[in-house]
């Protein structure tokens, strides 16, 4: 994660411990990085534009889409969603990795 100061980022490597460390002061090189944020969102809402979420394990808690709306959810390949999804008269729902 980043710290708040240029180029210096907050680290788990492995079973070591958290490490604040330079973007390229790090044990797998610097080139090929993945990097994952971790986070949850719970979303309660009524959709009538697409979504698209990113780097975090989302749950729908009694989400909708409006009537006569077709609503596409794109998400991070890796990305975990759980919950509830209802679509109103006329409405499609797609959901897929991006």
């Amino acid at each position: 994660m980043t710290t708040g100061i240029p180029g210096t980022w907050r680290s788990k490597w492995d079973v070591g411990p958290l490490v604040q460390h330079d973007w390229d002061d790090q044990p797998y090189g610097t080139t090929g990085l993945v990097y994952y944020k971790r986070c949850f969102k719970r979303i309660t809402a009524v959709y009538s534009e697409d979504l698209e979420m990113e780097h975090c394990k989302v749950q729908f808690l009694n989400s909708s889409v409006s009537n006569n709306v077709d609503l596409e959810v794109s998400y991070e390949d890796w990305v975990q969603i759980e919950g509830t999804f209802s679509t109103g008269t006329g409405a499609t729902l797609y959901i897929h990795p991006n």
